[in-house]
């Protein structure tokens, strides 16, 4: 128990499904399993932007560094799988 009286989600499919991603086909496409990484890197970039503008309203300025820089890193994890489905 934390101080939150719950446990922490664990496992990846409960995990998953905390985050609001669906699972892909085991039997889905190349291009599929690259789309839908794409698609949820957008969805951590949303969640990652509203993450640091809240902490940024409050004044916590590494917390706010830290989320600008994963939002970075999955802005350019999107940019590559998206060049590689448009090639």
């Amino acid at each position: 128990m934390s101080s939150l009286d719950s446990f922490a989600p664990g496992g990846i499919i409960r995990l998953s499904i905390v985050a609001g991603f669906e699972q892909i086909a085991e039997n889905a496409s190349e291009d599929e399993m690259i789309a839908n990484l794409s698609k949820h890197n957008r969805k951590l970039v949303a969640n990652l932007s509203m993450a640091r503008d809240l902490v940024g309203k409050n004044g916590d300025n590494k917390t706010e560094g830290l989320m600008t820089t994963r939002i970075q890193i999955h802005e350019k994890h999107i940019w590559m799988l998206d060049s590689f489905l448009a090639s």
